[in-house]
């Protein structure tokens, strides 16, 4: 039979009056289990009779939190522990031999993960953001993508969506609140893509001036400017008054379907 284990009392009643207390009070939990097996004891034993003492299972807790508790203590000395970072950020650091100098104020578990190479933990969908924006504040990872043609080319894709949608929540918020300015925005807008599509034409006839082009091209370049001459038509009878919003989408909605069949 084994020798019973004898627990300090003070240790006893420091536990059971902590069990009584609220809040954060992992790094006090971290401690004291650091007193109860010191550093160097491999007595797993004793945190267990220590947690039947103070009625630490009676809440549901296991010994494997208190055990964990213990080696985050451990591998952080008081003087080394960064007050401004979730104690969960020093436990998944633990184990890293350069731990003192990874950790920095604010950071949380998820990003403790990436610095440290593991995989992050994503709890829920709503958490998916956080998680990819922890993973590209790493140095290491934008490297990857740097070095990895297909990852830089999905990153670039997903800025562009991201800034076309930031752009259009812009543009929304900005029609409520200022409808006037927002008015003015579209209209110079309208007159930019005119202007932009007058020169996309001469520039494209000054081309083909300077290129020998073949018969086929030819005559496919006509029916082209023969389509842009009905989109120029159809813009100034709408502008003029002779065509209303809806004639005018019921057109290009035939246009848009037209396009679609000539590509298949």
């Amino acid at each position: 039979m084994h020798d019973p284990i004898t627990i300090d009392p003070e240790l006893v009643a420091e536990g059971r009056a902590l069990l009584q207390q609220e809040g954060n009070l992992n790094w006090r939990w971290a401690d004291l289990v650091a007193r109860v097996m010191p550093p160097n004891s491999q007595d797993r034993g004793v945190v267990v009779a220590w947690a039947e003492e103070i009625g630490w299972l009676e809440t549901g807790r296991t010994v494997t939190t208190l055990l964990s508790f213990r080696t985050t203590a451990l591998a952080w000395p008081e003087d080394k522990r960064c007050s401004e970072a979730s104690f969960t950020a020093h436990q998944e650091l633990a184990a890293e031999p350069n731990r003192f100098a990874i950790i920095r104020p604010g950071m949380s578990k998820r990003q403790a993960r990436v610095a440290a190479g593991k995989k992050p933990e994503i709890g829920s969908k709503d958490a998916r953001g956080q998680v990819v924006a922890d993973l590209l504040t790493d140095v290491r990872v934008l490297r990857e993508f740097a070095s990895n043609p297909q990852y830089a080319a999905v990153l670039r894709e997903a800025s562009v969506e991201v800034s076309d949608r930031m752009v259009d929540a812009a543009k929304e918020d900005r029609a409520t609140r200022a409808p006037d300015l927002h008015r003015a925005d579209e209209a110079y807008s309208v007159l930019a893509h005119l202007a932009r599509a007058r020169r996309e034409v001469v520039s494209a006839v000054q081309r083909a001036a300077e290129v020998d082009l073949r018969e086929g091209h030819v005559a496919e370049a006509q029916r082209r400017a023969e389509q842009i001459r009905d989109a120029a038509d159809l813009a100034l009878a709408f502008f003029a008054g002779r065509v209303d919003s809806a004639s005018l989408e019921s057109v290009l909605a035939e246009w848009i379907l037209d396009d679609g069949e000539a590509k298949r």
